[in-house]
């Protein structure tokens, strides 16, 4: 997908969203209908992702990735970047108790 424009004037701290600088995002998917082709075609997303790895972004775009099962992940901090700790106060603000916690979860700061 191509990106870039207007979406670019935005600062990087402007929005809690801060891959202003980006001109392409890849976005990969799997889909199969027979279920004995579901290891092969895992497999294949996942090495397609590790291909491209080495070329993209160190951190990712996380309307495009499954909630995160291993709640010790850097993946969310990494993604926001500069801005996590400004969303993690604000988060603490208005959701101390982690109510919305089931996404790619910015904790609250206490």
């Amino acid at each position: 997908e191509q990106v870039g424009g207007a979406y670019g004037d935005v600062g990087i701290t402007g929005t809690a969203f801060r891959h202003r600088d980006i001109r392409h995002q890849i976005v990969i998917g799997g889909a199969w209908d027979d279920p004995a082709e579901q290891d092969a075609c895992i497999r294949w997303v996942r090495e397609y992702h590790d291909a491209l790895a080495p070329h993209a972004a160190t951190a990712r775009n996380l309307n495009f990735t499954v909630v995160e099962e291993d709640e010790k992940s850097d993946r969310v901090a990494a993604s926001y970047g500069e801005n996590y700790d400004r969303l993690a106060r604000v988060k603490g603000m208005y959701d101390p108790g982690n109510f919305f916690r089931v996404n790619n979860n910015i904790k609250p700061a206490v």
